[in-house]
């Protein structure tokens, strides 16, 4: 069993990829559990604008990383040679490989 977790800043992105891979891994007859979405994971970021005379002054920011979860019983590793060209570059990859069969 192997687990890919995509994590993008961008929602329509990593939607989009999680849509091709398993578009990819349906194709080549893997059956596949997922696209599940994982938790939202928010880092908020508080900066002073002026810091000599309004302490007061601040700027919020925050990023929003989202992540989506696939999972796939495959023991063979040619299946993951196509992912390269399917995945954008605003998404990050993690791979995973043993757990339950």
């Amino acid at each position: 069993m192997i687990s890919i977790i995509l994590k993008s800043y961008d929602v329509e992105a990593l939607d989009r990829a999680a849509q091709k891979l398993t578009k990819v891994l349906t194709n080549s007859g893997v059956k596949v559990i997922g696209p599940h979405p994982l938790p939202t994971k928010i880092k908020r970021h508080t900066i002073l604008s002026g810091p000599h005379i309004d302490k007061h002054a601040r700027h919020q920011l925050e990023q929003r990383t989202m992540t989506r979860i696939i999972r796939a019983p495959v023991s063979t590793v040619n299946v993951l040679d196509n992912f390269e060209y399917v995945i954008p570059s605003t998404v990050h990859v993690e791979i995973k490989t043993g757990g339950k069969s």
